[in-house]
């Protein structure tokens, strides 16, 4: 019974510890947001577009609080506006999304986000068809479709690598088990 008793204490001290760093996470997202619009970053745009002659050319970054932002992810049907930073690694994820491998340059992009219900935590509920934009720090703006959602294990990450999509995004069931995918195709590019 002690047992049992002390199970359920930790599953719940685990779950509200989830929530607190779920919430903790949105307010860093919005805060970083907030940062890339003092800095005047999207609206930015160049006249001229070297990633259209120089697709393999590094994404350029904006530094926002110690961490290097590509750009801004948006989901419009999820009510989702993301910064996005350039590399991933486990801190930078639990503040916001991350490039985990490509760019959107050379249309082989793979985004990762925690679970998290302000970050991609409903990705599950996309519909194929729809919108997702991300503009760079430069102001150019990619307009995707979703074409796919999917489920792999999470031993298969790399798979996502070699999607044939121009934007993969990804993050972690709830048990961990599993990483939900959306497959998206580049619609335009301005």
């Amino acid at each position: 019974m002690f047992l049992g008793t002390a199970l359920v204490l930790a599953a719940l001290l685990l779950t509200a510890y989830n929530i607190f760093d779920g919430i903790r996470a949105e307010k860093r997202s919005s805060e970083i947001l907030s940062l890339l619009d003092e800095a005047e970053i999207t609206g930015a745009k160049s006249s001229t577009k070297l990633y259209e002659r120089y697709p393999d050319m590094s994404m350029p970054t904006k530094e926002v609080d110690g961490l290097s932002i590509i750009g801004v992810l948006e989901i419009p049907s999820l009510d989702i506006t993301l910064p996005v930073c350039k590399s991933w690694s486990y801190e930078s994820l639990r503040k916001a999304p991350c490039c985990y491998s490509g760019s959107v340059y050379s249309h082989d992009c793979v985004i990762a986000a925690h679970n998290y219900k302000s970050h991609f935590g409903r990705l599950k509920s996309l519909s194929e068809g729809d919108s997702v934009v991300f503009t760079d720090v430069l102001g150019n703006v990619f307009s995707y479709e979703v074409g796919s959602l999917g489920v792999l294990n999470s031993g298969d990450a790399e798979k996502m690598k070699s999607t044939g999509y121009d934007l993969t995004l990804f993050t972690c069931n709830q048990s961990g088990i599993a990483r939900i995918t959306a497959g998206c195709s580049l619609i335009t590019a301005d």
